[in-house]
Order: structure tokens, then C-alpha cells, then sequence
């Protein structure tokens, strides 16, 4: 083996090395992880206009209901 290979120095470099490289994969997760964060918001917001939709045709549907049975002759 190589006596470079052994000093205190040759070590340090590697390590700092592959730190290096763990914090470049980090900074990519995170990333990541913020995007996938912001799509999650952006569909909950969706749903959430959806459902208020939803919520407003049921209303007018309810309110409708009887003016259709008195129209009918049945209310």
C-alpha cells in the first residue's frame, strides 16, 4: 500500500469528500421534496374548490326542490 494511503490528511479528503457528495444528494431531496410539497398544496387547494362547488350546487339544488313541487301542485 501506498504511505499516502495512510496519513491522517488522505483520510480527512475522502471523508470531506463524500460529505460532500452526501450534502450535493440532500440539497437534491430536499428539492425534491419541496416540489412534491408545493403539487400537494396546489391539489389540496383544488380539492378544496371542488368540494365548495359541490357544496354550492347541493345548496341550490335544496333551495330549487320546492319551488318545483308548488310548481307541480304538490307543495
Amino acid at each position: 500500500m501506498n504511505e499516502e494511503t495512510h496519513t491522517s490528511d488522505y483520510w480527512f479528503a475522502r471523508l470531506e469528500g463524500k460529505l460532500d457528495r452526501l450534502d450535493e444528494k440532500l440539497d437534491g431531496a430536499v428539492t425534491t421534496l419541496g416540489r412534491h410539497e408545493e403539487r400537494l398544496l396546489h391539489l389540496e387547494k383544488a380539492q378544496a374548490s371542488r368540494s365548495a362547488v359541490w357544496l354550492a350546487v347541493g345548496v341550490g339544488v335544496l333551495a330549487w326542490v320546492p319551488n318545483v313541487l308548488q310548481l307541480m301542485g304538490k307543495g
